[in-house]
């Protein structure tokens, strides 16, 4: 059994900014050595952050959150394994490096995904690999909502608090996480489930724009120049990234740049908004491309179709362009172009 939500570390780093916003002052014993520690607020502008661990491994819950989500509740089926299986044969070879049959899908199966099936059937007899499967995505989705909780601890804090209606409020996760899609539990993909990741804005300065959705497609490199810009900051000149101020203001506003994710040389994906096109080498037999506006789930690879090949030579080029400033910089070359 794990320690009550409010003796959890996220909590308590949650609850230290929260009563600093409360009060003004907080103290607490540092864990580290055990070193009383306090922190005055005063009235000069600052940047407070906290870092929240879940719903990062091990999903460890607090057990007051199990009742939450029952078990039976997560749809998960071997109809539901095959499918994600099968979802891998229009893949490039290359790109199955980044599901858990790395090998071919002619080989076993290897990884976080068939092992969780294995154990849960070893120990769990008959139907045990589904009910582990139903446990890891319920523990996930426990996490996250520990991880919403310590969130809304903070949130009601600066409700509660002075700076209320003149703090800029940003939230951010640093990836995203594929529950068994492309046959994979991890992140570390080129596609959407995990290289997609929260990002919102609060600037009580745009109430016109407050909870609205916005589609164009950023990255998280936007957010050192966005702060910058936010607080009255001249950002370095060397930095990249785009102030996302303009969407802030009107969350409709043209926005033209792609959002960039790579893994390694050779290895890219971007994305305009509507499109992935991901690039895993030189070959033109190893890039994907999928259109989210009637296939949201990346389940048909649409690069080798004839009526995509505007579209994928538009995103060809725009890839080219969105790694300029890397390829410029210099980087390894990738030691499989010939394949």
């Amino acid at each position: 059994m794990s320690d009550p939500l409010d003796r959890t570390p996220d909590w308590l780093c949650a609850d230290v900014i929260a009563r600093l916003l409360e009060s003004g002052r907080t103290e607490w014993s540092d864990p580290r050595d055990g070193t009383l520690r306090s922190i005055l607020l005063d009235d000069r502008p600052c940047f407070l952050a906290c870092g929240i661990f879940r719903p990062h491994l091990p999903w460890r819950i607090p057990a007051e959150l199990l009742p939450e989500i029952a078990p039976d509740s997560i749809a998960f089926s071997h109809q539901l394994q095959s499918a994600a299986r099968a979802d891998l044969f229009d893949l490039p070879r290359r790109a199955l490096k980044y599901t858990d049959f790395p090998n071919g899908l002619d080989e076993p199966a290897e990884g976080r995904f068939p092992d969780l099936l294995v154990h849960g059937g070893e120990v769990g007899g008959e139907g045990g690999d589904l009910r582990a499967s139903r446990e890891a995505v319920r523990h996930y989705l426990l996490a996250v909502m520990h991880a919403d909780r310590c969130v809304g601890r903070l949130l009601d804090a600066l409700d509660r608090s002075p700076r209320r209606d003149r703090t800029v409020v940003v939230l951010w996760s640093d990836h995203g996480w594929h529950l068994g899609t492309k046959y994979h539990f991890g992140k570390s993909t080129l596609w959407e489930d995990s290289a997609a990741c929260v990002l919102i804005v609060k600037d009580p300065r745009h109430a016109a724009s407050a909870r609205r959705h916005c589609n164009a497609p950023v990255n998280l490199i936007d957010l050192y120049p966005t702060l910058c810009a936010l607080a009255g900051v001249a950002p370095p000149c060397t930095i990249a990234g785009h102030d996302l101020g303009p969407l802030l203001v009107s969350p409709d506003a043209p926005w033209k740049t792609v959002s960039l994710t790579s893994s390694e040389a050779g290895f890219d994906s971007i994305t305009d908004g509507r499109y992935r096109y991901i690039r895993n080498g030189d070959r033109l037999t190893q890039r994907e491309f999928y259109d989210h506006a009637t296939d949201p789930e990346e389940r048909t690879n649409l690069a080798t179709k004839a009526s995509a090949r505007p579209i994928v030579e538009r995103l060809e080029q725009a890839l080219r362009q969105a790694l300029a400033p890397r390829d410029r910089a210099g980087t390894e070359p990738d030691p499989h172009n010939d394949e």
